[in-house]
C-alpha cells in the first residue's frame, strides 16, 4: 500500500511517503540555504521518500518567526533555493518536493511590529499586533503570489500554504471580537466576496499566480 503511487491534484507521487514541512534553524540570517540543511534533504531523496515538503518559508520580513528560517521574500532568494529543488530532484529518483510558504502574522518572537487582522494580544508571545491596514493585506497576498512564483522558476513541483497554529492565513478562520470588515470583503477584480477563510485567500493568491503565468507564457 504504502508503495502505491498516489497524486495531489495533477501531481503523482511515486509512494505514500511524504516528509513534511519541519522548522529546522538551519537557514542564514538572511534566509538563504546552507550546505547543512541540503544535506538533510538530500539523504531524505536518497532514502526513496516520494515528496519533500520544505521547512516553512516566510513570503515577508514581517512574517519570520524564528531565526534560521528559510526566506522566499526577494528575489535574491532565487539562487538559494533552486538549491533545494536541484538536490532533492538530483537525488531522489522521481521525487517531488513542495515550497511551504508563511507569513507568522502576530506570533514573531524577533520582529519589531507584528500584524494580524485585529488588535487582539498574542497570548503566546505577549505581542500586541498591529490591525493591518487594507493596503497592508493587498501587499501580503502580493507577496505570497510573488513568493509562489518564486518557487515555480526555481523548479519546485508545488506550494503549500502555511495556514494553522495561529499565523496569519488562520487568522480569518477564528472568532475575534474585533475582527475589521476589510477582511469580509472581496479583494481585487474577479474574486471571491467574502475573505472570512483561508480557501478565498488562497484563491486569490492563486488566481494571480495564474494571471503572472499566463503573461510569462
Amino acid at each position: 500500500m504504502y508503495e502505491e503511487p498516489g497524486k495531489i491534484g495533477n501531481l503523482v507521487i511515486k509512494n505514500r511517503f511524504v516528509r513534511s514541512a519541519t522548522y529546522m534553524r538551519m537557514a542564514t540570517e538572511e534566509g538563504d540555504v546552507t550546505n547543512d540543511l541540503l544535506s538533510i534533504y538530500k539523504n531524505l531523496a536518497k532514502g526513496g521518500v516520494g515528496l519533500i515538503i520544505t521547512g516553512y518559508a516566510y513570503v515577508q520580513p514581517s512574517g519570520q518567526s524564528f531565526p534560521g528560517q528559510l526566506g522566499v521574500d526577494e528575489d535574491k532568494s532565487i539562487d538559494s533555493l533552486k538549491r533545494i529543488a536541484k538536490i532533492i530532484h538530483d537525488n531522489g529518483k522521481n521525487c517531488k518536493t513542495i515550497c511551504q510558504l508563511v507569513h507568522c502574522g502576530r506570533q514573531p518572537y524577533f520582529v519589531d511590529v507584528t500584524l494580524a487582522p485585529s488588535a487582539v494580544l498574542e497570548p503566546i508571545t505577549g505581542n500586541m499586533p498591529k490591525e493591518m491596514t487594507r493596503e497592508e493585506i493587498d501587499d501580503t497576498i502580493d507577496s505570497f503570489a510573488n513568493a509562489s512564483q518564486r518557487a515555480y522558476k526555481v523548479g519546485f513541483d508545488g506550494i503549500q500554504f502555511h495556514g494553522t497554529h495561529g499565523f496569519l492565513l488562520s487568522r480569518p478562520l477564528i472568532r475575534e471580537p474585533d475582527l475589521p470588515n476589510k477582511w469580509l470583503k472581496g479583494i481585487g477584480e474577479n474574486t471571491c466576496n467574502c475573505i472570512s477563510c483561508n480557501g478565498c485567500v488562497v484563491t486569490v493568491i492563486s488566481g494571480k499566480v495564474h494571471c503572472t503565468q499566463e503573461k510569462k507564457d
